[in-house]
């Protein structure tokens, strides 16, 4: 195997809780909990609980996530979660246009709770609020 990435929070848009494997085991603690990705001639070969995959002895490579979140197979991860709670809110203005004109005044009535619901990427403040 090239590559074992281990000890990450897996995010693989599959499964229940969307595919999360996030590691929340006593094992975790010592370094071998988490999930893990392996990679074998440049294609993943295995992605799950790192406790159930393959031996990081056997990796040319081994990359600790420490935690952070792993998206295997998804090429474009690039997100801007502070703006999840704009979305939507001026889709027929060019992009330097809202950025300059609406982006500056929306945010800046944005208090604390907004922003960290935001940038948690909840949709809706209202949402969360009520569901807690």
């Amino acid at each position: 195997m090239d590559t074992l990435v281990t000890n990450g929070t897996l995010l693989t848009m599959r499964g229940e809780r969307l595919g999360i494997v996030d590691g929340d085991s006593p094992a975790r603690e010592t370094g071998e909990g988490g999930g893990a990705v392996a990679v074998d001639d440049g294609r993943i070969s295995y992605v799950g609980p790192a406790a159930e995959g393959p031996d990081p002895g056997d990796a040319e490579e081994v990359v600790d996530a420490e935690g952070g979140v792993v998206m295997p197979g998804l090429v474009n991860a690039h997100t801007h979660m502070a703006h999840t709670l704009l979305r939507g809110g001026a889709q027929d203005v060019p992009e330097i246009e809202w950025m300059n004109r609406a982006l500056g005044p929306l945010s800046a009535h944005a208090d604390e709770a907004d922003r960290m619901f935001s940038e948690a990427g909840f949709p809706e403040r209202e949402h969360v609020v009520m569901q807690a």
